[in-house]
Order: C-alpha cells, then structure tokens, then sequence
C-alpha cells in the first residue's frame, strides 16, 4: 500500500501544479521505478504524440530511461 499512496500522491501533486499554468498534461504513466519500464513508457508516448515538452520523472534511474529514450528517437532509432 506504501508505494501506491507515494505513486498516486505523485500523480495528484504534479497535476495541482499543472492547473492554471497552460500546461496540458495529455497522458500518464508510471516507470515503476524501473531505467527499461521507463525507456518503454516514453518510446510509446514518443510514438503517439507528436509534440512532448516536458516528461516528469520521479527519480534518476527512470530519469535515464526517459533520456535514452529521446535520444534515440531524435536520433532516428525507434
């Protein structure tokens, strides 16, 4: 229960601070905590909007994946 209450409290505290700042959040989903559950997440956001500014990440191994991720779209990989 633990780590659902800290993953939903995340989820409610990062859309409080998007009301009222222009930012339209278009979709959710959640690394696990995990550099490859992370990478996978954003390759298929990545492939379904055309335009992302912003990916939140929680801590450093899903900020990774998030980054490989980008890098190799922009590079042409995926």
């Amino acid at each position: 229960m633990a780590g659902r209450f800290y993953k939903n409290n995340h989820d409610v505290s990062f859309s409080t601070l998007a009301k009222g700042s222009g930012t339209n959040i278009f979709d959710i989903g959640h690394g696990n905590w995990n550099r490859d559950d992370s990478f996978n997440l954003v390759q298929d956001f990545l492939s379904k909007h055309e335009q992302i500014d912003a990916v939140w990440a929680l801590d450093d191994d899903m900020a990774e994946g998030v980054l490989a991720a980008i890098e190799m779209t922009a590079v042409g990989l995926t």
